[in-house]
């Protein structure tokens, strides 16, 4: 019988890392498994207290999106998230760093998550929801920058205005998802030009994904699918996205206007598919 109980509460945590191993996923995709024992919990003031009984929670962390190469362009957050717990030199990763991780100290804070299983039933699981450094900050929201922190970031904007619209940078996410473009029949129309503009939006630092298909909601909207697969990768690429878009797109069939909230599901499931092939 186990020493420790498992963790039940949503918190954050400062602990130490009782095993780490390397695994893979059914289809193949590597992954860190560790093991964390929770020593210190942070209250509602965001300061560490020691808790009275010791718990613990296994977590498991895909670190690519690519079965062939390993490196900055096809790491995924969690990846990151590790790197700086095991202090990994940028350019030298080797898998033989994952069983280091033992006996490290580090914050992670934990969160309940409702998924559909395979078999179509929903099931809530506490997870592990971010790892970092040990002294990291153990408060529930974000941080608010100050005025003054504001004012010398705006002195810094040299935006020119404009008012025609500009084409998004290359890593820019798109406000909206692509659209196929329907071949016209030249037996029954007349081919139309069609001009297209793409609103540049700053794209937020992106948030943890677990990429477990069977732990994502069996319905979402069009954006929502769309804003999921940007969350996959620390430099999504907007190419391959658009390209993974499209072609689940094709797959489905049919009129994406009447698509259901299921069937936007399947999309985003397909796609990511296409983009990291499970």
């Amino acid at each position: 019988m186990s020493a420790f109980s498992k963790i039940e509460v949503e918190g954050a945590y400062r602990g130490t890392v009782l095993d780490a191993t390397v695994g893979k996923t059914t289809n193949g995709y590597p992954q860190a498994i560790l093991r964390f024992r929770a020593e210190e919990g942070a209250n509602e003031m965001g300061e560490f207290e020691a808790l009275g009984a010791q718990t613990q929670i296994t977590a498991y962390f895909v670190l690519f999106n690519n079965l062939e190469v390993f490196n900055e362009q096809t790491a995924n957050l969690n990846y990151v998230q590790l790197q700086k717990i095991g202090k990994w030199e940028d350019g030298k990763f080797s898998f033989r760093e994952i069983p280091k991780l033992n006996g490290k100290k580090c914050f992670f804070r934990t969160a309940l998550n409702t998924y559909k299983t395979k078999a179509g039933v929903d099931k809530t699981a506490m997870q592990v929801a971010w790892v970092d450094e040990y002294d990291s900050d153990g408060t529930t929201t974000l941080k608010p920058a100050s005025d003054a922190e504001l004012s010398a970031l705006d002195a810094l904007v040299k935006f020119t205005p404009t008012s025609a619209p500009t084409t998004a940078a290359k890593r820019g996410r798109p406000a909206k998802p692509p659209v196929e473009e329907k071949k016209p029949d030249p037996t029954t129309a007349v081919p139309a030009t069609v001009v297209t503009t793409t609103v540049p939006v700053t794209m937020a630092p992106p948030t943890p994904v677990d990429l477990l298909v069977d732990q994502l909601p069996a319905e979402c909207s069009k954006q929502e699918a769309w804003e999921y697969l940007y969350g996959l990768t620390p430099n999504p690429d907007d190419d391959a996205i658009s390209a993974a878009w499209l072609k689940a797109i094709k797959e489905i069939g049919g009129d994406q206007k009447a698509y259901t909230s299921a069937q936007w599901a399947s999309v985003r499931d397909k796609a990511r598919g296409n983009l990291i092939p499970y």
